[in-house]
């Protein structure tokens, strides 16, 4: 738990601790004992009784020289000079502590207003992202079909990931197929595919890598490690489908997708 007069406990606390403290010092100092100065002896006769008899014995003791003071001592007496500058100090203790307390409520008011924002701008800006890439993938809509719908896309994108990850990489997967189809390139599997077209230039380092990272999403899901599982968010869904659009892109740009059958 962090130390903070914000809550309420060590406030109480840290209240029942000072006062504690006054009713300590304050008994203390009330439960000082007077000193008594001896100065002559005297003499002091001690009536001794037996029976009928009665005799006098004289003795000799220090004589007790007690100087008397009124009953109201002066405000100004020592004691109470100690108790005054105790509550003094108390009082600005307390009142540091008050200001302190205000001040840590403030900033965490102030720090949990910035978090709210943090996480609205953040939240916003997952929409804006999601609502381009959207519109970017309604224009392969017929390319990406029926491998990935776009219908109930951003709840897929937050609830089933791995759909997601693994539907790009068939997408990917029937896009460089149809293009090595058309160029006559009999390969089989995705990764001779994909060093085939890059060797026959048609698929540059910057595209090239596109595909690469589709294919590593891709197969972590459809195969995921037993030993060292790797749990996919949101953001690895946004950022593969990112990424499928920016190689579509591209590839149209270069005149690979047109005549594409599906």
């Amino acid at each position: 738990m962090r130390f903070s007069f914000s809550n309420p406990f060590v406030f109480i606390g840290t209240i029942i601790f000072l006062i504690l403290s006054f009713v300590a010092i304050y008994t203390y100092i009330d439960n000082v004992p007077v000193q008594h100065e001896v100065t002559s002896k005297s003499k002091f006769q001690e009536n001794s009784y037996d029976g009928d008899n009665q005799e006098l014995s004289v003795y000799d003791f220090p004589d007790i020289n007690v100087k008397l003071e009124p009953e109201t001592s002066s405000f100004f007496s020592e004691k109470n000079n100690y108790l005054v500058l105790f509550l003094i100090i108390y009082s600005i203790a307390l009142s540091m502590l008050f200001t302190y307390r205000e001040r840590s409520r403030a900033i965490d008011e102030r720090l949990n207003e910035k978090i709210q924002i943090e996480k609205a701008q953040k939240q916003q800006s997952k929409i804006n992202i999601y609502n381009n890439i959207e519109n970017e993938l309604i224009k392969y809509k017929e390319i990406l079909s029926p491998e990935l719908t776009l219908e109930h896309l951003d709840e897929k994108i937050d609830k089933d990931i791995s759909y997601i990850l693994f539907s790009s990489r068939a997408v990917l997967e029937k896009v460089l197929l149809s293009i090595c189809l058309k160029n006559n390139i009999q390969e089989e599997t995705l990764g001779e595919m994909m060093y085939i077209l890059y060797r026959k230039k048609f698929l540059n380092p910057q595209t090239n890598g596109y595909a690469h990272t589709i294919k590593a999403f891709g197969n972590r899901a459809a195969h995921p490690s037993i030993k060292k599982p790797i749990k996919f968010n949101s953001k690895d869904a946004l950022l593969v489908l990112s990424i499928l659009v920016t190689l579509l892109n591209e590839l149209h740009s270069q005149k690979l997708l047109q005549g594409f059958e599906s």
